[in-house]
């Protein structure tokens, strides 16, 4: 998933962002709470979801359905499979519905206009993240401890504000390299996730969010490769993923 994320810098037929976005957030959810075998469901039926929207954009902007029909029976027909399970068994995750139903309409939108690398359309699949995320929390947690609800929500938030900190942070580096808009919506951007992570008090993510600042500044400078700038994300992907967990 990391690789294909980077692929998707240079493949304008793959969402980056969302691709990285997607099996993390369930991860940290998962984690958050306590793991039951209805998160591997939970994964397996949102992979499957991703893909079928993956295909749906290729028919859509080759037109051409019958070469994409097989996969989109194959991974639509497993999402609705999965997903009947899911909701009979833990109600709460219909809200995931309800928001993946305005983003899937607003990805068909951008995919139709040509622009589905939209920073948008990024945010939005962003938003989704979140929401799958903390619905993999819920799954796993049956409790009514205001607290640990509470720290549900800013750690799953927080890791989803770092995503979309690398909306802005590859802009700057392909697509709107040598903007100096983009780069200080960019560089002002991390500079609000390092104020967040001081105003929430995790103190053991100060220094990665400080580097991520850094890197926010340098690296558009610097010649890197896609796959370089991806080995380097999975640090700090995994790294955000970890210390929100403690």
């Amino acid at each position: 998933f990391f690789f294909q994320a980077e692929d998707g810098i240079r493949d304008k037929l793959v969402t980056g962002v969302q691709t990285c976005a997607l099996p993390i957030s369930i991860v940290v959810g998962s984690l958050l709470g306590t793991l039951r075998p209805l998160h591997l469901l939970l994964l397996v039926t949102w992979l499957a979801a991703y893909c079928a929207n993956f295909y749906l954009s290729l028919a859509m902007k080759t037109r051409r359905w019958s070469k994409y029909r097989p996969q989109l029976m194959v991974y639509g027909g497993a999402a609705a499979v999965g997903a009947v399970p899911l909701l009979n068994v833990e109600p709460q995750l219909w809200w995931i519905a309800a928001v993946a139903g305005p983003t899937f309409l607003l990805n068909a939108y951008f995919v139709r206009e040509r622009n589905e690398r939209s920073w948008l359309n990024d945010l939005a699949g962003i938003v989704l993240a979140f929401a799958v995320g903390f619905g993999a929390f819920h799954a796993g947690y049956d409790g009514a401890d205001r607290a640990v609800v509470e720290h549900a929500w800013r750690a799953i938030g927080i890791v989803s504000l770092y995503f979309a900190g690398t909306v802005f942070y590859v802009k700057t580096m392909i697509r709107e390299r040598g903007s100096a808009l983009w780069m200080r919506v960019s560089v002002g951007f991390h500079f609000g996730l390092l104020a967040v992570v001081l105003l929430m008090h995790y103190w053991w993510l100060v220094g990665v969010a400080a580097a991520a600042l850094m890197r926010s500044i340098v690296v558009p400078r610097l010649e890197w490769t896609p796959k370089r700038i991806g080995m380097v994300e999975i640090v700090f992907t995994m790294t955000f993923g970890l210390g929100v967990l403690r």
